[in-house]
């Protein structure tokens, strides 16, 4: 039973970083295109982050650190309280 869960915390918390890994291409260079485009790479990157905000900050990647972190107690805490069930 034990393995299930560890089974289960790990393929949740890697779908959950394979997640913030796509949310960070979002913020990357080539999605600046188009912003701040009269200016240098520092105009762009002021332009983009007052239009999208910074990654950071966005709303979803700190859902996502959150979920991750969540997860990872939960399925600790049943590891541990089923432990003594296996002794």
């Amino acid at each position: 039973m034990i393995g299930i869960v560890e089974k289960w915390k790990e393929s949740v918390v890697s779908l959950d970083e394979m997640i913030y890994c796509d949310a960070k291409k979002e913020f990357s260079l080539s999605f600046k295109t188009g912003f701040g485009a009269d200016g240098n790479i520092q105009d762009r990157a002021m332009d983009f982050e007052y239009v999208r905000g910074a990654f950071e900050k966005n709303p979803f990647v700190i859902a996502t650190l959150k979920h991750i972190e969540v997860k990872k107690v939960l399925g600790d805490e049943l590891i541990s309280r089923l432990l003594p069930l296996t002794l």
